[in-house]
């Protein structure tokens, strides 16, 4: 690549870029969360209500404000459509569009032989699996990312105003935006002085606009999910490692450590840590591809390539360029894992949903995955992780792991109930069911305060076994729902219990 030129550079990691979301390209890798989102921004083209239900007091449920209202352009545009695909497609482009631009900001900021540079954070981001995945994925990744290249291109050229204001931006599409936004203006104004008193203001201006809102709007200052998903930084820094092991292949920080004698690089070097140790101290993901490092993993590639430009000895080159290619191939093992995209079984939660929304007296459904289930079925929905729920995310405990709290549950008297299990449900059972966690409450409560039969199992989703629970004085139909089970769930644990163990 070093015989090109830069602008040719962008365009050869933009086609890699968008090679590297085909491999994505089945609705599969789509992620459950993104129709949360899109039934917030449905919900305020229907409603006017920017909630998870258009009735009752609004709950920000989403971390991704900003990505929720565009995409309420495309709902309202396209009401027939599923809002996925527009979405895939402005994630895509959004994507290719970031790659071209960070590695166009490498080449600005590369003290010297910039082409190479380019070439160098061109060839890593372009084989970046795990970026790709969540363009593609419907949430707010590539707004996220887009957004920050952006302020970064314009603090570059000092066009403070308009900077100050796509930082504001970036606080509405992620909450740790407004964390990066001051830490950059911070930055620019310890650096700059007077001049970046335009970006510190115009910044303060559109974050104090988006908490205004909030707390006028959500009556709270940070989304319901800083709530839901209290920080366990045991598991944050497990997050961390396996970024640190497979993300940057386990020696990838060397390919940055010549780009921090550079003031750009320092800064962005800066903005990295915080992020990767923000990352760690709230928990990580469950999600795969290091989503929450995205912002830091693109950080530590630029710096890569300003590096390259930031060395002339052979032995400065040998580092870098050993640690360029551990990223490198940390990535190759990610992709040859699996382990950088995911799938999901949306077909079977669509149907669900829209089974549930063709039965009669079915109003509320109670259960963990309300995403694409939620889309099909625009009925109540009992949030059992409590992403939409205020009382349940303020309860004590980690994501998906709050106690239970039956007086809640029966207050919200759902119909329906959808349990996962990751142990094989038949008859006989061939085992204990292995729930998920936050499912466990709600089946004892089942099995000890009644209300409920099982009534189908469905086999399986993702690994998991579905098991459906009706209201005792509801009637499936067995046109959508199949014939009952012979046995309702107290027969199967006690049948299960009575038989010898195996020798």
């Amino acid at each position: 690549m070093t015989g090109l030129g830069v602008r040719s550079i962008q365009l050869l990691a933009g086609l890699a870029a968008a090679v590297q979301c085909a491999r994505f390209q089945a609705l599969e890798h789509a992620l459950d969360d993104a129709w949360i989102s899109f039934r917030y921004a449905r919900n305020l083209v229907d409603h006017g209500v920017l909630g998870y239900s258009p009735t009752g007091p609004p709950v920000e449920g989403m971390t991704n404000l900003l990505w929720t209202l565009l995409s309420a352009t495309w709902i309202a545009a396209l009401p027939e459509v599923d809002p996925i695909f527009p979405a895939r497609l402005v994630g895509g482009l959004l994507h290719v569009a970031t790659v071209a631009g960070a590695v166009g900001l490498v080449a600005r900021h590369a003290p010297a032989r910039p082409r190479e540079a380019a070439a160098v954070a061109a060839v890593l981001l372009g084989a970046s699996g795990n970026l790709a995945y969540y363009a593609v994925s419907g949430l707010e990744t590539p707004l996220w990312l887009a957004l920050a290249v952006l302020s970064l291109h314009l603090l570059a050229e000092r066009r403070h105003l308009l900077a100050g204001l796509v930082l504001g931006l970036l606080g509405a599409t992620r909450p740790e935006g407004v964390l990066v936004g001051a830490l950059l203006v911070g930055l620019a104004v310890a650096t700059r002085g007077r001049p970046a008193a335009g970006l510190a203001g115009s910044w303060a201006v559109a974050v104090g606009a988006l908490e205004a809102f909030r707390l006028a709007y959500y009556g709270a200052l940070v989304p319901n999910t800083f709530h839901a998903k209290a920080p366990v930084p045991l598991d944050g820094l497990a997050y961390l490692g396996d970024w640190l092991l497979w993300g940057l292949g386990g020696l990838g920080l060397l390919a940055i450590l010549p780009a921090l004698r550079l003031t750009a690089g320092r800064g962005l070097g800066l903005l990295a840590l915080v992020l990767a140790l923000g990352a760690a101290w709230s928990g990580g993901d469950w999600m795969p591809g290091h989503r929450r490092l995205s912002l830091a993993h693109l950080l530590v590639i630029g710096l890569a390539g300003l590096s390259w430009g930031a060395v002339s000895s052979p032995r400065g080159r040998g580092i870098v360029l050993a640690g360029a290619a551990a990223v490198g191939l940390g990535q190759v093992g990610l992709a040859l894992r699996g382990a950088d995209g995911a799938t999901f079984d949306h077909a079977l939660h669509a149907e669900l949903g829209r089974r549930a929304a063709a039965t009669p007296g079915v109003e509320a459904v109670a259960l963990v995955d309300i995403g694409r289930f939620g889309w099909s079925f625009e009925g109540k929905i009992v949030d059992l992780v409590g992403l939409t729920d205020a009382h349940l995310a303020r309860l004590e405990g980690g994501h998906a792991d709050k106690p239970w709290d039956e007086a809640w549950f029966r207050a919200h008297a759902p119909d329906l109930l959808v349990a996962r299990s990751e142990s094989p449900v038949s008859d006989p059972l061939p085992g204990p069911l292995r729930l998920g966690r936050p499912e466990v409450g709600m089946v004892r409560s089942v099995l000890e305060h009644g209300g409920y039969r099982l009534h189908t199992v469905l086999a399986p989703s993702e690994g998991k076994w579905l098991l459906v629970f009706a209201a005792e004085d509801l009637e499936l139909p067995e046109s959508l729902w199949g014939p009952p089970w012979p046995k309702d769930l107290p027969q199967l644990l006690a049948e299960a219990a009575a038989r010898p163990a195996a020798p």
